[in-house]
C-alpha cells in the first residue's frame, strides 16, 4: 500500500514527502526491502563524477535519474522499459549492478524473453520488483515472448501459472525493467508500433570508456557511497512526481526510439519509400535486396540477411502494393527469377 508515499529502506520506512524515517510496521504491507539504509546527508561524488557524468549527456542522466527513482517504488508508474546501449565497457553493467544492490538483490529477477511465453516463467517473477536483462543479444525483443513485456510493464492483468498450485489468481503486473546491450536491438512489432513507442526509453552511452577500469567498481561504490546513491535516486522520485509520474522524453530521446522501431520494421519502411507501381518496369528479388541493403546502410540500420529478406519481402509487397510475387521475372541475362512485374525501385 502507498507505494508512492513510503519506501522500505534497510533501516526503516522512509516517508517520501518529508524524508522522515519511521519504524517498520505491518500496516505498510511490504515484503520488498531495499538493500541500503537511508542517511539524510550522504553524498555520491565518485558515482556521479567517475561513473555517470563521463558516460552520457546531461539530458540522458536526468532521465536515467528519474527512472532510478521509479525503481525504488516497486511499481512501474510510468509504464516504461529502459534500454542502456552504446559504448562497450562504458559503465552500463556497473550502473545496473549498483541499482540492483540498492533495490536489494533479493528483489531482482532475470529477464528472459525467450521464456516469457513458457509455463511458470512469470510465476517465478511474482515476488520481484526489478527485472534485468544483462548484455542482451540483438534479437532479445524480437523473440516469441517479447510482446509479453508490454503486459508486464503496463499494469495489465496476468494470470501466472505456479508450480505445484491447483489454481491461479489474476494479478496486475507493473514490473520495472532495464536491459543493457552493445548491439542493435530489433523489436517484434506485430503491428503494435504505438504500444512499443509508449513503452521504450533508450539511454545512450556514447562517450569513450574509461582508460583504466576499476575492478568491481559497483561493489566499491556501494560500500563507500550506497546511502548517497540512494539519495540521488530519491531526488529522481521527486523529479518524477513533479512530472506527473511520467518519464518525459526530449525530441532527441524520442527520435532514438522512433529510429529503433523504424529499423525493426525496415522492410515495410523500405517498400513504402522506394517501391512504386509502374507497368514499364520489372524487379527481381535479388535486385530488390541490393537496393534494400543500400537503403539500410544510408540510415545506419542493420539489414536483414538475404534469406530472411527473401522469405518476408513477398508478403510486404503484396500488402503494400497488391502484387503477388511471381517466378517469371527476367534478370539482366534473360533468366527467369523471383520478383514482380510492374514495380519500379527508386534509387
Amino acid at each position: 500500500s502507498d507505494l508512492r508515499e513510503f519506501i522500505a529502506a534497510d533501516n526503516g520506512m522512509l516517508r517520501v514527502a518529508d524524508k522522515q524515517l519511521l519504524p517498520f510496521a505491518s500496516g505498510y504491507r511490504r515484503r520488498n526491502k531495499l538493500g541500503v539504509g537511508f542517511i539524510p546527508d550522504a553524498k555520491c561524488e565518485r558515482f556521479l563524477n567517475e561513473l555517470m557524468q563521463p558516460a552520457m549527456s546531461a539530458e540522458d542522466l536526468e532521465l536515467l535519474q528519474r527512472w532510478a527513482g521509479m525503481a525504488l517504488l516497486i511499481e512501474n508508474v510510468a509504464q516504461r522499459l529502459v534500454i542502456l546501449t552504446g559504448t562497450a565497457g562504458g559503465g552500463k553493467g556497473t550502473f545496473i549492478r549498483l541499482v540492483s544492490r540498492i533495490v536489494g538483490l533479493s528483489n531482482i529477477g532475470s529477464l528472459r524473453t525467450n521464456q516469457l511465453a513458457e509455463r511458470f516463467e512469470i510465476g517465478l517473477l511474482m515476488d520481484k520488483t526489478l527485472l534485468y536483462g544483462p548484455d542482451v543479444p540483438e534479437d532479445f525483443l524480437n523473440r516469441r515472448g517479447a510482446s509479453t513485456l508490454k503486459a508486464l510493464t503496463g499494469g495489465d492483468p496476468v494470470s501466472p501459472e505456479l508450480k505445484h498450485a491447483t489454481h491461479t489468481e489474476t494479478v496486475f503486473c507493473s514490473f520495472n525493467v532495464i536491459v543493457s546491450c552493445n548491439s542493435h536491438l530489433k523489436v517484434h512489432l506485430e503491428g503494435d508500433v504505438g504500444a512499443w513507442r509508449r513503452r521504450l526509453v533508450i539511454i545512450q552511452y556514447n562517450n569513450v570508456k574509461p582508460a583504466k577500469p576499476i575492478a568491481d567498481f559497483d561493489k566499491v561504490l556501494f560500500d563507500s557511497e550506497g546511502p548517497g546513491i540512494l539519495n540521488w535516486m530519491l531526488e529522481g522520485v521527486e523529479k518524477l512526481r513533479a512530472d506527473g509520474w511520467q518519464l518525459k522524453l526530449s525530441p532527441a530521446q524520442q527520435a532514438r526510439v522512433d529510429d529503433l522501431l523504424l529499423e525493426s520494421d525496415s522492410l515495410t519502411v523500405f517498400v513504402a519509400d522506394c517501391l512504386r507501381l509502374d507497368p514499364k518496369y520489372v524487379l527481381t528479388v535479388n535486385d530488390c535486396y541490393e537496393s534494400y541493403v543500400r537503403y539500410c546502410q544510408q540510415r545506419n540500420w542493420v539489414p536483414l540477411n538475404r534469406n530472411d529478406f527473401g522469405s518476408e519481402i513477398g508478403e510486404v509487397v503484396t500488402a503494400k502494393l497488391g502484387l503477388a510475387q511471381r517466378h517469371d521475372v527476367p534478370d539482366t541475362t534473360g533468366k527467369n527469377q523471383r520478383g514482380w512485374k510492374g514495380v519500379l525501385c527508386l534509387p
